[in-house]
């Protein structure tokens, strides 16, 4: 996938572009249906993304997201998009006018056509409706994508992986949940019990899963691996100040530190407890791998 600067420089081409616009976290199915529209045009299916999100320009604080800048980078290419026009996000940018993002989009990129879903708005406080850019741009309005009475969005989606709905929440993206970061060195609580973990340094600020036992697989050095995934505090041996996602590769024998890791969530296996010792835990993961297993194996491996 290209991938254009343009607050270093003006993207303007004689091979135009099928611009999408919009926020693109989780790159769910109704953002599918965009980049769809785009493929069928005659022009260079593209996105525009930012490095950074309004609620990060503004506050100084990274919001928490499905998808960071370098997963969508990883990510667009496979859904058909082949050129990606990238901004910084500057407060200074999301504070343009309506009339002022149409001037930079023109002067920027000069796209062909611009895609948007029927629910896109822009400029400062959201003014921007796609009336405004119809009179401006020729442009392919999305119909929203609507599934159970409820569009399909990032918002609905991160309510779900919050909620550790899971195969509800990949049901709505098209694809599982996934998370990214390098294995570090943990408390070694899961060796002494026999199910050594991987912690994991996450790459981004991602929406977190309800505390829990997961299912899903994990990829180390490009091999996928069945994986027993935790997430949560660790009440049993003495609870940390914040959840962390720590995973158990049950097929894998190795050191692992330092190398990237990323995870698959598939299902919910249980919510998290506290046990009264190390060796109940110790029975009570023998019991959550045992049907992690099964249920790979039934419902995603058969």
């Amino acid at each position: 996938m290209e991938i254009i600067d343009i607050d270093c420089k003006n993207a303007v081409s004689a091979e135009k572009s099928a611009l999408c616009l919009g926020n693109f976290d989780g790159l769910h199915r109704g953002h599918r249906e965009l980049f769809l529209t785009a493929r069928k045009s005659d022009h260079v299916p593209s996105v525009l993304l930012f490095r950074q999100s309004y609620a990060e320009a503004s506050t100084g604080s990274k919001a928490p997201v499905l998808t960071s800048y370098e997963d969508k980078l990883r990510l667009l290419p496979r859904l058909g998009i082949e050129r990606a026009y990238v901004t910084a996000g500057e407060l200074s940018f999301y504070r343009l006018s309506p009339a002022g993002f149409i001037s930079f989009i023109k002067e920027r990129i000069d796209p062909a056509v611009l895609v948007y879903g029927s629910d896109f708005r822009f400029g400062d406080g959201a003014k921007g409706t796609p009336g405004l850019l119809a009179s401006c741009f020729a442009t392919r309005e999305v119909p929203l994508l609507i599934e159970d009475d409820e569009k399909v969005s990032s918002t609905r989606i991160r309510e779900l992986v919050l909620e550790g709905r899971i195969e509800a929440a990949n049901r709505l993206l098209g694809r599982s949940y996934e998370m990214v970061g390098t294995a570090v060195q943990g408390l070694h609580n899961g060796t002494k019990i026999g199910f050594p973990t991987l912690n994991l340094a996450l790459d981004a600020p991602y929406v977190l899963p309800s505390p829990g036992v997961y299912g899903g697989f994990a990829y180390l050095s490009g091999i996928p691996y069945k994986a027993l995934i935790n997430v949560g505090t660790n009440p049993t041996v003495g609870a940390l100040s914040s959840p962390q996602v720590e995973v158990h590769l049950l097929s894998y024998e190795g050191e692992a530190y330092g190398k990237r890791v990323y995870v698959e969530f598939l299902f919910r296996v249980r919510g998290e407890r506290k046990f009264p010792s190390l060796e109940e835990l110790g029975r009570q993961i023998g019991r959550d791998r045992k049907e992690i297993e099964r249920r790979l194996h039934d419902d995603f491996l058969s």
